[in-house]
């Protein structure tokens, strides 16, 4: 998911670190897992380079096991280092979406994360609703807010 997450932006992701958690470690599963992970890399043409295996006995119940990982992108039109870029602090966008709701005609908004906009989106609509992708918004938060195309990509303002 890492790596489909970065293609919607438009960038190549260029490696991964998983983490792999489990009550007592089963070297088969284990095996298959990565496996897996490694297939999912090869397919997006994106390094493996590590990760972490904890047995955390106790905190797992027996066969369980945790699985999440990182995957680094690279976009030409991103010009920052990584440290830089990790290091920056969250762009928090609570007065400009304020000022937009001031003007009227805002009846729902939703946090885009994890699930994206067929997730997040719905939650706002009472039941029997639903939303239309409508061409230009991105224009309109350019004018209005001052957002380049490139930080509404950043930022996961994909209008």
């Amino acid at each position: 998911m890492s790596v489909n997450d970065i293609v919607t932006l438009g960038a190549k992701p260029l490696f991964f670190l998983d983490y792999y958690a489990t009550s007592k470690l089963d070297v088969d599963l284990a095996e298959k897992v990565i496996k897996g992970i490694r297939d999912g890399c090869e397919q997006s043409d994106c390094a493996l380079l590590g990760g972490e295996t904890a047995e955390m006995p106790g905190f797992y119940a027996e066969g369980e096991y945790d699985l999440s990982g990182f995957a680094l992108p690279r976009n030409d039109g991103i010009t920052t280092t990584v440290g830089e870029a990790l290091m920056a602090p969250t762009f928090i966008y609570v007065k400009q979406v304020l000022e937009i709701i001031s003007k009227g005609g805002v009846k729902g908004l939703a946090h885009i994360t994890g699930g994206g906009f067929t997730s997040n989106i719905p939650r706002v609509f009472p039941s029997g609703c639903g939303a239309k992708n409508l061409l230009g918004h991105g224009k309109y938060l350019q004018s209005s807010v001052g957002f380049n195309r490139q930080e509404q990509m950043i930022f996961k303002l994909r209008l």
